[in-house]
């Protein structure tokens, strides 16, 4: 019997502080319990022991808790200043960032004794910039998904 393994490299998605040159490719708004919320998924492009991994980004859109309003309202502003040319108003079509590419800045912060990453500015690559080529789905993304079919698999 054999099994088709693809070994992860635990490091693989722990990113250091740096650049990234990276594309959107999923921004979708969704509910919670306490407002809603703006999950941004980076497809890191380079550097090349990066490539194809994924950086998450969420931002809060709505938020019952005051503490957290107006922090969460300055942090979508300078999101979205630096991911679009939109004017000032109101915004319904959040998907309209993927395919954006960018140069991300990843920082790092030790909380709890848990490294998180966050985005930390993100700088758009000029239109005739060599665009960057995103597989067709997170399949192809070469991230330790098994390529074996459910009904192939011996047990």
């Amino acid at each position: 019997m054999t099994i088709q393994f693809t070994r992860i490299n635990a490091d693989k998605n722990t990113f250091p502080d740096g650049d990234y040159k990276a594309k959107v490719i999923s921004a979708k708004e969704y509910p919670e319990t306490w407002g809603r919320r703006l999950i941004v998924e980076w497809l890191i492009a380079a550097p090349a022991e990066y490539r194809n991994c994924i950086q998450t980004e969420k931002l809060i859109l709505e938020t019952e808790n005051e503490d957290w309003a107006e922090n969460a309202k300055r942090k979508f502003n300078r999101f979205w200043s630096e991911m679009t040319d939109d004017q000032d108003g109101v915004l319904t079509d959040f998907e309209k960032i993927v395919g954006v590419e960018a140069i991300i800045t990843i920082k790092s912060l030790l909380s709890e004794g848990t490294r998180k990453t966050f985005i930390a500015k993100r700088s758009r690559l000029p239109k005739d910039a060599s665009p960057i080529l995103a597989p067709a789905s997170k399949n192809e993304l070469g991230l330790g998904f098994n390529k074996i079919k459910d009904d192939e698999v011996p047990f």
